[in-house]
């Protein structure tokens, strides 16, 4: 009884019965479908314009990430700007003013017993003022071979070595850095007009210019662009520009 009584309820709720052997009625004569009815309100304009409008506004919305993805970050107005490098304070100074040119630089050799470069000669006249690099007292100041040498020793182990010079500062003096030892003389391997200075730490040689000059390695830092002067991205491999013609007679893009 249950299976026949369901097309009756269908039918009571389109429309009246129809009486049995009569012809159906006109189409224009059916009820119309009610907006409540479910199967009427999937197709309503309403609803076809409001899913259009979702898959619309998603496609927007996907669309926007991927253009995001593929531009560069711009920096966040809180970012701060990467600062200039801070102006590198060498520990000591240089025993020649003004700075003297570079002779010959530091070469030590691979052993002790070979031969090489411990030191580096500094172009300098005759009588220019040699200066204390740093504090320390002198150890040293006497006749090596044919030429004066005078050593001062700085603590720590440092040391540094001037030849050849005329000094009258003896050994065990207390100087301080800037302080005059003594002047540019002559004898010395590259004279006439230069001074060998030599720095030893705790008797290994070492390049006295890494304590007047800045020998840090170099770093690089990330450039930093306002909004308004940041360079435009390149535009991606394969792309054809605006205005080139494709492979398509009469197409561009």
């Amino acid at each position: 009884m249950a299976q026949q009584a369901a097309p009756s309820s269908v039918l009571q709720r389109r429309g009246p019965a129809v009486p049995a052997g009569a012809p159906p009625p006109h189409p224009a004569r059916l009820p119309l479908r009610s907006t409540a009815d479910p199967v009427n309100r999937s197709s309503s304009p309403a609803r076809v314009h409001c899913c259009r409008m979702k898959r619309t506004r998603a496609f927007s919305v996907l669309a926007a990430a991927v253009l995001a993805a593929g531009a560069p970050a711009a920096p966040a107005a809180t970012d701060p700007v990467p600062a200039a490098a801070a102006v590198y304070s060498p520990p000591w100074t240089w025993p020649l003013d003004p700075v003297p040119a570079l002779i010959r630089s530091f070469d030590p050799p691979a052993q002790r017993w070979l031969a090489g470069h411990r030191g580096v000669d500094l172009a300098a006249p005759a009588g220019a003022e040699i200066k204390a690099p740093a504090g320390g007292r002198v150890v040293f100041a006497g006749w090596v071979v044919d030429r004066r040498v005078l050593t001062i020793d700085h603590g720590g182990g440092l040391k540094s070595s001037f030849e050849p010079l005329e000094t009258s500062v003896p050994a065990g003096t207390e100087v301080s850095k800037g302080t005059a030892v003594g002047s540019v003389g002559s004898g010395s391997h590259c004279s006439p007009g230069c001074l060998h200075w030599g720095v030893r730490l705790d008797g290994d040689y070492k390049d006295p210019l890494r304590y007047v000059s800045d020998r840090r390695p170099s770093v690089l830092l990330p450039a930093a662009y306002p909004p308004a002067q940041r360079p435009p991205p390149s535009a991606p491999t394969g792309v054809v520009p605006p205005g080139r013609t494709l492979n398509h007679p009469g197409r561009t893009l």
